[in-house]
């Protein structure tokens, strides 16, 4: 049998900053794999320990916790099938304070079953991360299929217009990132649908994932935006890799 993440994208993952074998937002990451794990209906009733014991024996750097529904063929599977934990680690990336964000074609897949939910079908982002790569960009922002901008490749979005902070609507595509949870509370955004006239008349903007915190935009499409002091004393303020947050 070959396991169903591999053969069907059957799975969610957690992308986590570890620093000396803790995770500041884990109960954020375990919190959302236990929401996706139920929708999916995946059973694994050991998760909480399992994470726990991932992150205590990880090195510092970035461990990806990942939950399939285990071995099977066809598309279809019993309800409630016990999963498998796979685990990886890497080194941390090097710290890069502000982004050259750029525009992507490439169009996020939705499913509404699917929405907010972080499961293994990256397809979109993996091609996505090819015209990053063309652009000599940080970061790309990605539509919907409706032409809404949602997320970054690897990353949720805040914007500030006219003294107010917007996040994009997640209800036709994106992942409902750990940090963005976090700057929600923060920052107090409304939840919109972001257009590119919206994108034009931001005068500040960031880009949030847990491994890298938040991260300012310096650029959007050849347009010059402001960094602040206080941007970056927030950014300082709720990094994943602060341990007395």
């Amino acid at each position: 049998m070959i396991d169903r993440g591999l053969s069907y994208g059957d799975g969610l993952f957690e992308t986590m900053r570890v620093v000396s074998g803790r995770c500041r937002y884990l109960e954020l990451h375990h919190a959302r794999m236990c929401h996706g794990l139920r929708r999916l209906d995946i059973a694994l009733p050991d998760l909480s320990e399992r994470m726990l014991a991932a992150v205590a024996a990880a090195d510092d750097g970035v461990l990806k916790f990942i939950v399939t529904a285990g071995d099977g063929d066809g598309y279809g599977r019993a309800d409630g099938a016990p999963g498998r934990v796979l685990t990886c680690w890497r080194p941390a990336p090097p710290a890069t304070e502000d982004l050259r964000v750029s525009l992507c074609r490439t169009r996020l897949a939705w499913e509404p079953a699917l929405t907010g939910m972080k499961h293994l079908g990256r397809l979109p982002q993996v091609l996505a991360r090819r015209e990053v790569a063309a652009a000599a960009s940080d970061e790309g922002l990605m539509a919907d299929p409706e032409g809404a901008w949602v997320c970054g490749t690897q990353s949720n979005l805040f914007l500030r217009v006219d003294g107010s902070w917007f996040t994009p609507r997640l209800d036709r595509g994106g992942v409902a990132g750990v940090m963005r949870r976090v700057l929600i509370t923060a920052l107090a955004p409304r939840l919109v649908r972001v257009d590119t006239a919206m994108l034009q008349a931001a005068d500040r903007m960031l880009m949030s994932n847990a491994v890298r915190g938040l991260q300012w935009v310096s650029e959007l499409d050849g347009r010059q935006l402001k960094v602040t002091p206080e941007g970056r004393k927030l950014s300082e303020l709720l990094a994943p890799w602060r341990l007395d947050g």
